[in-house]
């Protein structure tokens, strides 16, 4: 344990050392609370993630800082609190679901939703067996998410979002989204040969407008495709993401007191490291055909959200690992998706799988 200790300390090290401390047990865990102390953020996340593997919740607040300030570790930070699974746990999770970054935000309820899908905070429902419903009470900035990863769903990052009169949209070829300028009601009709024409008014509020629009048997690509063109429209103020997952494979730019530790304690004292591969991604994020009803009708072909290629929206990908390596890969994730590092190894928890195996 006193060398596993040292190899903790060295960020080029840190990682298979958390791994084989875990691996240990019970008896470990005071060497690796002393590595969340550490000047190393490495250091100090793979001492959090070992800690929470093992049920120890000593390094939440560690996790919660690496979800919303770093993106190398964003995802495998939020594995981590779902593998946990603590009161402490919740509280930072919940705290994270008003963060800023879209990735951020859904990783938060990605992650309470792997927890404890009945969660009072993320609480939603099936809507005609089409999709999740989940609309947030939440501050912070308002989005919209939607998901084509694992199930069809909606979420609503905050429960006063209107649509901007004029509106003129359509969900399907049934039913039309109306209202004129300075409107605080919408018209929603559907028109359906042989069949008697509804025309329901409601309040300009845009959970409202979509149980409405559902209820009169818009789909979920239905759904998707009225809220794309809202927002093309500019009727839909609010942030509107699609599959914004946290990936893996990211860089992390070293500090300078960072690089002077690892050189110290023998290793190479890099300016950056790969943190695990970008082809593995926490299961918590990855998809499952399973849940997928219809792939066929994809309301995204073609089609981004705002974020775009935005460096802080994630990208939808299957799978876990974490990286051991001591001796991580130069390249950018970009350069090599193989991941070079000795010693790797698959998770073999319930939400890790591989790629390979989801295909």
């Amino acid at each position: 344990l006193d060398k596993l200790k040292d190899q903790l300390n060295n960020p080029d090290t840190s990682a298979l050392a958390a791994i084989r401390m875990e691996a240990i047990g019970s008896d470990a865990i005071p060497f690796l609370k002393t590595g969340l102390n550490s000047s190393s953020k490495e250091v100090r996340f793979y001492s959090a993630e070992a800690l929470a593997y093992m049920k120890d919740d000593s390094g939440v607040e560690v996790l919660a800082d690496c979800a919303k300030t770093e993106r190398a570790f964003r995802a495998y930070a939020f594995a981590a609190f779902a593998a946990l699974d603590t009161p402490s746990c919740y509280t930072h999770l919940r705290e994270l679901l008003e963060d800023e970054t879209p990735e951020t935000k859904y990783g938060a309820f990605r992650a309470l939703w792997t927890c404890n899908p009945s969660d009072p905070a993320i609480a939603g429902r099936r809507i005609n067996d089409e999709f999740n419903f989940h609309p947030l009470s939440l501050g912070g900035e308002p989005m919209v998410h939607l998901s084509r990863n694992r199930v069809a769903e909606v979420v609503l990052f905050g429960m006063d979002q209107r649509l901007s009169p004029p509106l003129a949209l359509s969900a399907g070829n049934k039913i039309s989204i109306n209202a004129p300028p300075g409107s605080d009601t919408v018209t929603i009709s559907k028109f359906e040969y042989g069949h008697k024409d509804e025309r329901r008014i409601v309040e300009n509020n845009l959970a409202k407008v979509i149980r409405e629009v559902a209820e009169l048997g818009a789909t979920y690509p239905d759904v998707a495709r009225m809220l794309m063109q809202a927002k093309a429209q500019h009727n839909l103020e609010s942030r509107l993401e699609v599959d914004a997952l946290p990936n893996t494979g990211r860089l992390y730019y070293r500090t300078k007191e960072e690089q002077d530790l690892a050189s110290s304690r023998g290793g190479r004292g890099k300016e950056k490291s790969t943190i695990g591969r970008e082809a593995l991604i926490p299961n918590i994020f990855s998809a499952n055909e399973e849940d997928v009803k219809d792939e066929k009708a994809d309301p995204f072909a073609g089609r981004t959200a705002d974020a775009g290629e935005d460096e802080e929206t994630g990208e939808a990908s299957s799978t876990d690992i974490r990286q051991t390596s001591g001796e991580e890969s130069d390249e950018s994730p970009e350069e090599s998706s193989e991941g070079k590092g000795v010693g790797s190894r698959i998770r073999k928890l319930n939400f890790f799988r591989s790629k390979e195996d989801s295909e």
